[in-house]
């Protein structure tokens, strides 16, 4: 799936406002795309990098040219990308993207393009760093911020960028146009979590590495109905070394959240959006005590990895608080 095919049918706003700068040539030096987890804010900062510098743009990338596929497998000289996801973005970082960004474009375009993802996780000497080279960038060069909490950004940075929210569709929207599709119930339940479009649910399900990962997560899921001693003895000794990455971690804390919220509101007689899980769902809610304050501690955990604690901490405190009696 193109990506501009996403944005047309997900987001018109976005693609009206991007089209308009790019036909206009109306670029600003900075963007910060905004919006909640699992919308494709990485996905739509790449985009935006291939339009910069396609060699056919219609104003927007055609996303075929040699140029845009250099971008996405991250071989293009005059392009660099700062992942928040994996660790906080460090002042060393930023200066590297400084000195680097200092010199004359390598490629013929002319055009040099850095991408700081989720900049709410830089420390505080990465931030001050980057406003200088936001307050006075160089000539041709453009900077691509993305933020899943715009709360947590300093004002002068959104000050100096052209804010672009990403609106989620309605998860149950997702879930049934994927299944429409013809995706099974449970990966439709699952990736549209984190996944805003039923087609790239339906690319994600038919991926080599969506089996395993499903495992995992069914593994993490069911042992949170299990007996307190068997359940918190696998969700260590399995589960947690699985998922030592923080991008992976933090894709795993949004899918027990959401089971525990499942969990938590089917004693009120509220219908799971995990629909496909709901006999998991009910065992939780028989098994487990203290699940509004469960719910609680797998909410701050994600914070808790932006503040680049190990990912292995922040499962096993999730799950022994859990596990309470």
């Amino acid at each position: 799936m193109r990506f501009i095919d996403y944005l047309s049918k997900n987001e018109p706003i976005a693609l009206k406002v991007l089209s308009g700068a790019f036909s206009g040539g109306r670029v600003p030096h900075a963007f910060l795309l905004a919006g909640e987890p699992g919308l494709p804010l990485k996905e739509a900062a790449y985009f935006i990098a291939e339009s910069l510098v396609c060699e056919h743009p219609s104003p927007l990338a055609d996303e075929s040219c040699r140029n845009c596929e250099r971008i996405r497998k991250g071989n293009y000289a005059d392009f660099l990308f700062l992942d928040g996801s994996v660790s906080s973005i460090k002042k060393e970082d930023v200066q590297a993207v400084l000195g680097d960004f200092s010199r004359t474009p390598v490629e013929a375009r002319g055009v040099m393009v850095y991408v700081i993802h989720l900049v709410e996780n830089m420390t505080p000497e990465a931030v001050n760093s980057l406003l200088k080279f936001l307050e006075e960038p160089p000539s041709g060069c453009y900077a691509i911020l993305t933020s899943e909490n715009v709360g947590r950004v300093l004002p002068t940075i959104v000050s100096r960028s052209e804010t672009i929210r990403f609106i989620k569709a309605p998860y149950e929207e997702v879930v049934h146009e994927a299944v429409s599709l013809g995706v099974e119930a449970k990966d439709a339940c699952l990736l549209a979590l984190s996944i805003n479009s039923g087609e790239l649910v339906k690319e994600e399900a038919e991926s080599e590495a969506w089996p395993e990962r499903k495992k995992l997560y069914e593994e993490a899921m069911g042992d949170f109905a299990r007996e307190k001693d068997e359940g918190l003895y696998r969700f260590e000794k399995i589960v947690v070394p699985a998922f030592a990455k923080k991008e992976d971690a933090r894709a795993l804390l949004l899918v027990l959240s959401s089971l525990l919220r499942d969990a938590l509101l089917a004693k009120e007689g509220v219908a799971p959006r995990l629909s496909a899980y709901a006999t998991m769902i009910d065992a939780i809610g028989r098994e487990r005590n203290h699940l509004s304050a469960s719910l609680q501690k797998a909410l701050e955990a994600r914070s808790e990895l932006d503040l680049n604690m190990a990912p292995a901490l922040v499962l096993s405190c999730l799950a022994r608080a859990v596990y309470e009696d």
